[in-house]
């Protein structure tokens, strides 16, 4: 992918209108942070079509071939305290979902706090860094990783029953440039309210494509293992699990489903 080429037709206001694509990187995160400490603008975009270093939560490696999905991180600044910043991979997330739905008329399921699913298999992954001082933001770097192109021989073998992508997902041709330029466009209209409104109104809408809502889940808590059923997502975003008459929060961890 090309800037010119995103450019073009683009209907972003601030997103993606200064673009910087690579061959290859070792994380369009690590370069978008460095350009961010330089003074880059809000809503400047990395990508590249390989990562030899791509990476998502807990310092976990993301496979990122060349030629076969969008991996790309972008330069946010919100005004917001450190606490809220959380906040973003979710509203991230449901822009993905919600792209997914209106470009290729499928369901897709959303893992709390940063995986986007499809037929239970993961299709995207979301990572938010940020820099921050003691209640002020600096900067966001929002890293999204989406398996766009690959078939199931693209995937290593360790990734084949776990992974998919939104081509083999929908059995359907899916333009990279063309979903990247309506998912930049979903993203910063709910990035705008975000800013304006806070979390409030993505609260409802994220549960509704939130797949551990209702079941019977595990989290992994710093050396705490804690279980319980999930039954909402609190105001700030948090998964509230309950276990008879006690309710714990989760604002991170591990989180995997048992039924």
């Amino acid at each position: 992918m090309k800037p010119a080429e995103i450019r073009n037709e683009l209907r972003t206001k601030i997103l993606g209108k200064t673009i910087h694509c690579f061959d290859r990187l070792d994380s369009t995160s690590d370069r978008a942070s460095q350009l961010a400490e330089e003074g880059a603008k809000e809503g400047t975009l990395v990508l590249a079509e390989e990562q030899i270093k791509g990476r998502g939560r807990r310092r976990r490696s993301w496979y990122s071939p060349p030629g076969l999905g969008i991996w790309m991180s972008i330069i946010l600044r919100p005004e917001i305290v450190p606490a809220a910043a959380p906040g973003l991979s979710l509203v991230a997330g449901l822009s993905l979902a919600e792209t997914i739905t209106a470009e290729l008329h499928t369901a897709a399921a959303l893992k709390w706090p940063n995986d986007c699913l499809l037929g239970g298999k993961k299709t995207a992954g979301i990572l938010t860094e940020l820099s921050a001082e003691r209640e002020k933001v600096r900067f966001v770097i929002l890293g999204v990783g989406i398996n766009v192109l690959h078939q199931v021989n693209d995937f290593p073998p360790e990734l084949q029953e776990t992974a998919t992508s939104l081509s083999l997902a929908t059995k359907q041709s899916v333009d990279r440039v063309h979903f990247l330029q309506e998912f930049l466009y979903q993203l910063e209209d709910n990035y705008l309210n975000f800013k304006d409104e806070g979390l409030t109104p993505f609260i409802k809408p994220y549960t509704r494509c939130c797949s551990l809502i209702g079941r019977q889940v595990k989290a992994q808590v710093g050396h705490k293992t804690v279980s319980g059923r999930a039954v909402r997502l609190d105001p700030t975003g948090a998964l509230v699990l309950a276990r008879g008459q006690t309710e714990t929060i989760l604002t991170a961890g591990e989180v995997i489903q048992v039924r």
